[in-house]
């Protein structure tokens, strides 16, 4: 089983791959491949599900159910704290760079389905991570009986401990701590947070 993000180069590889197996070993091995619609351990974590799974005994088809279902419903909040790698990253232009900082906008975005959409803005540091709560509030299902992820690049840790004082105080059942990985840092800079949940589950 592989898993590939969304628009990526990868999951053309995983295709060519397996059938490159295919031609050498017939059906000796059972591949699937699923599109991971996401990036680093938002997926990451459904990949280490999947081997506690295997571990256990569990079936390919069970496991194969379990990381269908996961990445159906793999979100993310994501905030940056500052808008100046947005910039050199081309992901926002300079003069909206500039506005943002003078203002002291920091930005929300929401990761899901292969996709990374602004989803609001806040003006201060203090307001980042109630808004970002309140996002996860507003979108995660079932959240008592869900482990958030908190990923985190080079912030403080008075900022972490918040936000996950905050997670507990919205009923998650556990928190766990996992830096970002660098395809989002390279883009956001590492003064970033994100808190990766479970929601509904997409169609298709």
């Amino acid at each position: 089983m592989t898993m590939s993000a969304k628009g990526s180069g990868g999951y053309q590889s995983c295709l060519i791959a397996r059938d490159l197996f295919y031609e050498e070993y017939g059906d000796a091995m059972r591949i699937e491949v699923v599109d991971s619609e996401t990036y680093t351990m938002i997926y990451g974590r459904i990949l280490l599900k999947a081997a506690r799974l295997r571990s256990q005994g569990d079936s390919f088809d069970a496991i194969l159910g379990v990381v269908r279902s996961r990445v159906s419903r793999s979100e993310a909040v994501l905030g940056v704290y500052t808008l100046r790698h947005l910039k050199k990253s081309g992901r926002i232009s300079g003069g909206a760079a500039f506005v943002g900082e003078a203002l002291g906008l920091k930005p929300i975005s929401h990761v899901c389905a292969g996709t990374v959409d602004v989803c609001g803005k806040v003006r201060g540091e203090k307001n980042l991570i109630p808004k970002m709560l309140d996002f996860v509030q507003s979108h995660a299902a079932c959240i008592e009986r869900q482990t958030a992820g908190l990923l985190h690049g080079a912030v403080p840790e008075d900022k972490l401990s918040e936000l996950e004082r905050g997670l507990y105080g919205l009923g998650f059942r556990k928190v766990e701590r996992w830096p970002i990985g660098v395809s989002v840092i390279t883009n956001t800079g590492p003064e970033a947070l994100a808190v990766m949940y479970y929601g509904e589950p997409r169609e298709g």
